[in-house]
């Protein structure tokens, strides 16, 4: 028979090894005084112990957030630039250059695009951004991250590799951001062509299995015909023409 352990919930930034093994007494003292509920010796102790827990947890996250803020304010406004600069180096050689100024990043709310002309570069700025993320506690959507290598003939992907904390980032030909898509050969009317397409595909995928089971019926042969000869396919309410 096979035993499902619960697992251990992760360390708190702000917890001391000191309040792990207080928290770890506390609650051997909670699961003995439930077993005797009627030992006062007992229910003292625990009581007077989970009252230093309390103490001590509460200090640790006061100090750790008044840290934290004392942190932010710190940080001058007028001195983003600087201050950004000190993880992501915009006088990098691999930086590109756009109107005589050196760009190896844009910025917008929460979404970051790291630009480079190497692959080392892009390395750098990733294990930049990596550094920077664990500085302030910044968690990554590693899901949503994704290299495009903007190339005018085919480049093997095979050839590239790329690790955001030990992790291989995959790398696509075609990538939206900001509501933009962007391709790898670097044309825009490529990216929509390529969007349009992909689309239309699972429309025809969609329709295709509705009548997998109705190919018998010659009503239904002619209006699957119809739809598809006219060329437009309906998709979340646009009409897109292909």
């Amino acid at each position: 028979m096979q035993r499902h352990t619960k697992k251990a919930k992760p360390k708190k930034v702000w917890m001391s090894n000191n309040c792990l093994l207080l928290r770890k007494e506390v609650r051997s003292l909670g699961n003995r005084l439930a077993k005797a509920p009627n030992n006062n010796a007992l229910r003292l102790t625990y009581c007077s112990c989970k009252r230093e827990y309390n103490k001590l947890k509460n200090k640790l996250k006061k100090d750790f957030f008044q840290s934290l803020i004392k942190q932010i304010n710190d940080i001058n406004p007028k001195n983003t630039k600087e201050f950004w600069g000190k993880y992501l180096d915009t006088n990098s050689t691999s930086a590109v250059n756009l109107h005589d100024q050196k760009v190896n990043h844009l910025l917008y709310a929460d979404d970051l695009l790291l630009i480079s002309e190497s692959s080392a570069g892009v390395q750098n700025s990733l294990d930049s951004l990596q550094k920077y993320s664990a500085e302030w506690k910044l968690d990554v959507n590693f899901k949503k991250t994704k290299i495009i290598i903007f190339s005018k003939s085919k480049v093997n992907k095979e050839n590239f590799y790329f690790y955001y904390s030990s992790n291989a980032i995959e790398i696509v030909d075609c990538y939206k951001y900001l509501g933009v898509d962007f391709h790898s050969s670097g044309k825009f009317i490529q990216a929509a062509v390529s969007n349009l397409s992909d689309k239309a595909k699972k429309v025809l995928a969609s329709r295709t299995k509705c009548y997998r089971n109705y190919w018998s019926t010659s009503l239904l042969l002619r209006t699957l015909f119809d739809d598809i000869k006219d060329g437009t396919f309906i998709f979340e309410g646009i009409s897109i023409q292909i």
